[in-house]
């Protein structure tokens, strides 16, 4: 029974050793365990509080990010603002100024229209008076070569061939016997008066016969052909005799001293007697002045007699 005991004994108390035994195993485990769990732990916590430090920089950083991209959209805000303006501004301007140059356009359009307008009317006028305007043109120079004759009288010479081919009125006579009057006062010798004097027969010769102011007429030359003088001794044959004609009778005397023969007789048939006693009392010289006043006794003789 002791046996018993004693190996009950023994046994509990192997057991209560075998069991002290896992229990220190157990809580040399646990502690190891425990250990590492606290230095995972400790390596948790460290890195937490990394992560904590690297969000807190994340924010600051994003902060700084944000508060200047802030600053950047305001700035850039202003700036898109004040470009806006800018472009309002020169967008007005512009509108205003199409709006001008398309007015502008409008009215030269309508200028050009107008233009063509002319040109038209003036080409159908070109085309169906053709003759009208050429008489306009010349007319027009004509009146500009006497105006230059007008005011230098000098230059006259070198001007009447010029005034030879244009048709002249009855307004251009006058003009240009005023000019002549003016400068032949001294005498009808000087080349201006000659050139002159051949001009008026050739051109105005019935006027010339007609005026008021008596200038010789010429022997045939550039400008006088022998069949204007046949002419010009006709007008004075057939209207001697006119009351109205004041210098008629002085170009009748001048053709008895300057012609011969039967043209001569002609004129002197038209001659009163006291128009022929003067001229036998003239001292001017004629060419052949003795012989054309035998000639003119002769006459008066023979008128006597009959």
């Amino acid at each position: 029974m002791k046996l018993i005991l004693t190996l009950m004994l023994l046994f509990s108390i192997t057991l209560c050793f075998a069991q002290h035994q896992t229990l220190n195993s157990r809580i040399l485990r646990d502690s190891t365990e425990l250990a590492q769990i606290k230095n995972e732990f400790s390596l948790l916590k460290a890195s937490v509080e990394q992560n904590n430090t690297l969000v807190a920089n994340g924010h600051s950083t994003i902060a700084n990010e944000l508060s200047t991209a802030t600053t950047s959209i305001g700035v850039f805000s202003i700036i898109l603002t004040i470009i806006l303006v800018i472009a309002g501004v020169l967008l007005s301007r512009m509108e205003s100024s199409t709006r001008k140059v398309s007015e502008e356009t409008r009215e030269k359009l309508s200028e050009i229209r107008a233009i063509e307008i002319s040109i038209t009317k003036i080409q159908e006028e070109i085309t169906g008076n053709i003759s009208k305007l050429y008489r306009d043109l010349q007319r027009e120079e004509l009146d500009d070569t006497i105006s230059k004759i007008e005011n230098y009288p000098n230059l006259a010479k070198d001007l009447l061939g010029k005034l030879a081919v244009f048709p002249f009125n009855s307004g251009d006579f006058p003009r240009l016997l005023k000019v002549f009057k003016t400068n032949t006062q001294a005498g009808f010798g000087s080349p201006f008066a000659k050139a002159f004097i051949s001009f008026l027969y050739y051109r105005f010769p019935k006027e010339s016969l007609s005026s008021d102011y008596y200038f010789p007429i010429p022997a045939p030359n550039e400008w006088l052909l022998k069949s204007d003088i046949e002419l010009i001794d006709n007008f004075i044959l057939e209207n001697s005799g006119k009351q109205d004609l004041p210098v008629i009778r002085q170009h009748l005397i001048h053709k008895v001293w300057t012609t011969s023969g039967a043209m001569r007789l002609n004129f002197l048939k038209k001659l009163t007697i006291d128009e022929i006693k003067q001229m036998l009392l003239s001292t001017e010289p004629h060419f052949n002045g003795e012989a054309v006043k035998a000639e003119l006794r002769s006459y008066l003789s023979g008128n006597s007699s009959s």
